[in-house]
């Protein structure tokens, strides 16, 4: 292949991303699992129209994604099973993911993030991109399935300034654990914790089953005491560098430390 031929591929690279994802949301790698289909059977399992889904599945079998075969069926090939959702390792949220317009939209706006260093998803959208699903939940849902499929779960973080209406709108999404701070403002070690951390995690509960981390300022066994029978479990970051930081021993000091915090959520 020639520079200018290879250069024209990198070029209109998006749109062979754009039909991968196509595919995987069409789930059309699911509905071919099982045997070979015209592109009729397959525009009614899909919904989709028939000649538009034709034109895409022979671009994507230009790809080695499907086959086009000689009765005119298309069946998937082991490319395209990696877009089926129910097989180990698959692709199919991903690619579900990368080709959301609100993704795709951040990313033509690349040339003012490397002209400015200054955020293209800010830029085009006004938020960062946590606040922007958190504002959209069916965008959090499709990023959830991503981090799903390679066994990560989002963990989001609840304030106590958090209202109510939000808590209520996603709590209940949580996955693994719900992480709650027990102060605003910015992380660190604390002589005391908020007033209101009782009343705040109360209100989180209302909204879930799922084990409840309490962090920010959290400090000392005397806090994890305080909070036994409150929270499942603690989440502490300074304490544990300041416990070290100037320790000879330093594995010893964290071992002490977290021995400390542990006999205190016990006792």
């Amino acid at each position: 292949m020639n520079p200018s031929d290879q250069m024209q591929l990198l070029i209109t690279g998006f749109r062979v991303s754009q039909a991968v994802h196509t595919a995987a949301e069409l789930r059309l790698s699911d509905v071919l699992a099982d045997q070979p289909m015209t592109v009729g059977d397959l525009a009614n399992a899909a919904a989709c129209d028939p000649g538009a889904l034709h034109r895409l599945l022979r671009a994507l079998a230009s790809l080695g994604v499907y086959e086009e075969l000689p009765d005119g069926r298309f069946a998937s090939t082991a490319l395209g099973d990696q877009l089926r959702s129910d097989v180990p390792g698959s692709q199919h949220a991903f690619a579900t993911f990368v080709g959301r317009p609100y993704w795709w939209q951040a990313w033509s706006a690349l040339s003012y993030s490397i002209r400015t260093g200054r955020n293209a998803f800010q830029f085009v959208h006004g938020r960062d991109d946590w606040q922007y699903r958190a504002e959209h939940p069916e965008e959090s849902a499709t990023f959830d399935r991503e981090l799903g499929a390679v066994g990560i779960a989002r963990i989001d973080m609840y304030a106590p300034t958090t209202p109510d209406e939000r808590l209520a709108r996603l709590v209940p999404a949580s996955r693994g654990f719900v992480y709650c701070v027990s102060l605003t403002g910015v992380t660190g070690a604390r002589r005391a914790l908020g007033p209101d951390v009782a009343a705040f995690v109360a209100r989180v509960r209302r909204h879930t089953a799922l084990p409840i981390v309490l962090g920010f300022g959290i400090s000392e066994p005397a806090h994890v005491s305080a909070l036994r029978g409150l929270v499942d479990g603690v989440a502490i970051g300074s304490a544990a560098i300041d416990a070290v930081t100037a320790a000879s021993d330093k594995p010893a000091a964290l071992r002490g430390f977290v021995r400390g915090l542990v006999e205190a959520g016990r006792s």
